[in-house]
């Protein structure tokens, strides 16, 4: 198998979500000279949102390991992450985000390596449900 090296610069990804509504968005996976990186190459990935990009506190978890997943790996010569929230969700994150404005970023584990992050710190902004 080959090593999977991811590189410099990040891209970022900024998301703005409207709260009660599902969210699904697909992320190709490319190594650092933007050469697709094949979907068995990965085993793992996962994204986390955070008040602040230096955070240690988490709102919330993307896993392609929770039961069930909330991120699958998907694609066979490129890898696509498909990170998906239901309505519910995005609805309860109005009151228990702390603003309107949160961080995440994405990160992948190859079956040969650590955790690499594929995303530079993005911002996702909440549109908050007012009729319901």
């Amino acid at each position: 198998m080959a090593t999977v090296i991811l590189g410099t610069p990040l891209p970022r990804i900024d998301l703005i979500v409207q709260a009660g509504q599902a969210l699904e968005i697909s992320v190709p996976v490319l190594d650092g000279a933007s050469a697709p990186v094949a979907a068995t190459d990965l085993i793992r990935a996962r994204a986390h949102i955070r008040p602040t990009a230096t955070s240690d506190q988490v709102l919330h978890v993307f896993d392609s390991d929770e039961d069930p997943p909330n991120i699958e790996i998907t694609g066979t010569s490129v890898a696509v992450l498909v990170i998906t929230a239901s309505s519910v969700e995005t609805s309860l994150w109005q009151h228990t985000f702390p603003g309107a404005e949160v961080w995440w970023d994405i990160e992948v584990t190859a079956a040969d390596s650590d955790p690499q992050q594929i995303t530079a710190p993005g911002v996702i902004t909440l549109n908050p449900e007012v009729t319901r």
